[in-house]
C-alpha cells in the first residue's frame, strides 16, 4: 500500500485542459483512491471537487462520490469521446451549470471511443440555468441527468416556458449506429404565452394571443430524420387570437365575407388531439370555437411543414341557446365554406371542396361575385 499527495499543474484529458488539480491518494491491489480531489480550468471559472474518486485499473472504471462542480457539460462530453460530443451538441446550457455528480464513469476504450457498458452517472443540476435545443430557449430548467450504458437519461425536467411552466423527460441513444441520435421524450406544459411563443418559433412580428397548455409524448425517433419520429399529444389554446397561423388565418378573409370581423374574431377555445407517423401529424379532432362559429380542421403536416387538411366553419354554431339550429338551417352556407388547405404552414392554399351554381348561391352571398371569385384574391393593381 502507498499513500500520498499529488498537485499537478496544466495537464489535458483528451485535449480538454485543466488549470490545476490537487488531491490525497492511497494505492493499493490495482485500486488507487483519490480524497477530497480539487480541480479548476478556463482560469478558474470552472471548479470540481469531490469527497472521494476511486480508480478501478483493472475494472477500468472511475467511481465518484459525492461529487460537486461548475464544468461546462460539452468539455465533459468531448473528455468522453467525439460521438458523445457529438450526440450532446444540439442540447446547450447557456451558462455554466451548478451539479451534483455520483456513479461510475467506464474508462475502456475501443476504437477510440469509450465502451459505456459499466457507465452509471448520475448528475443533478443545482438550481435553475437557461437552456437551448433547436428554436426552443428558455431561461429557467433544472432537472437530472443519467449516464446509463449507452443513454443519457434526462428525468425531473421542470423548466419555464413563455411565461408558463414545462416538465418532461428525455432518453438519448449516445451511441446510435448510423447518423444521428435516437431518443425518444415527454413533456407537458401549462399556460404558455402563444405571443412569446409564436415569436421564439414563428415570427417575431406575430399578433398571436392566448394562453397554451398540452404535452406530446415522441415514442421513437432520430435527430437525423424528421421522417422518424412518431408519437401522439394534445393541446388547447385559451382566449386566443390565432388568425396570425397562416395555415389558420387563410379562410379569415373568406368568412368576413358573411359578417366584417367573423374571420378576425377572438377564439374562446381551441382544442385538438393529434398521432405522430414517420413525421406526418394528423388530426380528426381540432376544433376551433368563438362566439359566432366553430372551425373545424382534419388533415395532416409533416415535419417539413407541408399541409394537407380540410377545414369547416359551422357558422352561429356556438351562439347560446340557439346554436346547434342556426347551424342545422345554415349548413348549406356552411358546406360553401368547406374547403381543402394545401402548401405549407407559412403558404397555405385554400381551394373551396364544394363550388354550388354560381348564380344561385354567389347572390345571397354577395351581390357580385360568385363563390369561386370569392375565394380567388383580387389582382394586383397594375397601376395604370
Amino acid at each position: 500500500m502507498a499513500t500520498g499527495q499529488v498537485a499537478l499543474t496544466n495537464c489535458a484529458i483528451r485535449g480538454q485542459t485543466v488549470d490545476w488539480l490537487t488531491t490525497s491518494v492511497a494505492y493499493t491491489n490495482l485500486t488507487a483512491e483519490f480524497f477530497q480531489p480539487r480541480l479548476a480550468r478556463a482560469g478558474g471559472a470552472q471548479t470540481f471537487a469531490a469527497e472521494k474518486v476511486t480508480l478501478d485499473i483493472a475494472g477500468e472504471k472511475l467511481f465518484i462520490t459525492g461529487g460537486t462542480g461548475k464544468v461546462e457539460p460539452m468539455v465533459v462530453g468531448r473528455a468522453i469521446g467525439p460521438k458523445t460530443a457529438r450526440a450532446m451538441e444540439p442540447y446547450q446550457f447557456l451558462s455554466v451549470p451548478a451539479t451534483r455528480v455520483n456513479g461510475c464513469i467506464p474508462l475502456k476504450q475501443k476504437d477510440d471511443e469509450v465502451v459505456t457498458d459499466d457507465a452509471d452517472l448520475q448528475v443533478d443540476i443545482v438550481g435553475d440555468v437557461p437552456f437551448h435545443w433547436r428554436k426552443f430557449e428558455t431561461p429557467r430548467i433544472t432537472g437530472t441527468v443519467h449516464w446509463w450504458k449507452n443513454y443519457l437519461i434526462i428525468t425531473n425536467a421542470v423548466t419555464e416556458c413563455y411565461g408558463g411552466s414545462a416538465s418532461g423527460w428525455g432518453v438519448f441513444d449516445v451511441q446510435t449506429a448510423g447518423p444521428g441520435t435516437d431518443f425518444k421524450f415527454f413533456i407537458a406544459g401549462t399556460n404558455a404565452d402563444f405571443h412569446r411563443m409564436g415569436q421564439a418559433l414563428w415570427s417575431p412580428a406575430n399578433t398571436l394571443e392566448g394562453a397554451v397548455s398540452g404535452w406530446v409524448e415522441v415514442t421513437r425517433a432520430n435527430s437525423d430524420d424528421w421522417r422518424t419520429w412518431n408519437g401522439f399529444g394534445a393541446a388547447r389554446l385559451r382566449d386566443g387570437l390565432l388568425w396570425d397561423v397562416p395555415v389558420i388565418g387563410v379562410v379569415s378573409p373568406t368568412l368576413n365575407i358573411i359578417s366584417p370581423g367573423l374571420g378576425n374574431s377572438r377564439a374562446t377555445e381551441a382544442a385538438g388531439n393529434f398521432t405522430m407517423t414517420n413525421g406526418v401529424v394528423f388530426t380528426d379532432s381540432l376544433v376551433i370555437r368563438s362566439l359566432m362559429m366553430r372551425l373545424e380542421y382534419v388533415g395532416t403536416v409533416d415535419l417539413a411543414e407541408k399541409v394537407n387538411a380540410r377545414v369547416t366553419a359551422q357558422l352561429l354554431r356556438n351562439t347560446p341557446l340557439v346554436g346547434s339550429l342556426m347551424s342545422t338551417l345554415l349548413w348549406p352556407v356552411s358546406k360553401v365554406f368547406e374547403c381543402r388547405v394545401t402548401g405549407t404552414l407559412g403558404q397555405p392554399k385554400i381551394t373551396p371542396v364544394y363550388i354550388p351554381f354560381p348564380k344561385v348561391l354567389g347572390v345571397p352571398l354577395h351581390p357580385i361575385r360568385t363563390v369561386e371569385e370569392i375565394f380567388t384574391p383580387a389582382p394586383a393593381p397594375t397601376g395604370k
